[in-house]
């Protein structure tokens, strides 16, 4: 008999539990939006034909290219933030990580460039208008760092 008293309250702890679980699940916040897609540029060009299909090409490998070059950036900064904070006194060791990040920069500013010109050789002089539009914003947003809007109290 107490057997079954003790079943019994085990089922209906269970069952409130579930139904708690459920409740925090059903009315969490929705995760933020996820990122856009990469726009098409040549498509945002008006490009057609062959040469629309070099420059997603183009694209496509400089994505990829710079995808490896940002990872590698993170890598170097890590590596000298814990340099940073177990051997700061190595002076040698902390220049050397600070031009591999310095040439790692350069490396990213170069393979912009590069890609945009590659670009702008398949455009006429209406699109390469557009195209250096689009180059002066790329560059300003990347000489500035991210302007987060906060809520003050």
């Amino acid at each position: 008999m107490k057997a079954l008293k003790v079943y019994k309250s085990l089922v209906i702890g269970l069952v409130l539990l579930n139904g708690i679980t459920l409740f925090f699940l059903l009315m969490r916040p929705e995760h933020p939006p996820m990122p856009p897609e990469r726009k098409d540029m040549a498509k945002e060009l008006g490009l057609t034909g062959a040469d629309a299909k070099k420059v997603a090409k183009i694209q496509k490998l400089h994505h990829q290219e710079m995808r490896r070059l940002m990872d590698k950036n993170r890598k170097l900064h890590h590596q000298l933030f814990v340099h940073f904070v177990t051997n700061s006194n190595d002076t040698i060791k902390t220049k050397q990580l600070i031009e591999n990040v310095v040439h790692n920069h350069e490396k990213v500013e170069w393979l912009v460039y590069n890609y945009f010109n590659e670009v702008a050789s398949h455009c006429d002089e209406n699109q390469r208008g557009e195209l250096n539009k689009r180059y002066e914003q790329l560059v300003n947003q990347m000489a500035q760092p991210p302007r987060h809007k906060r809520k003050r109290p």
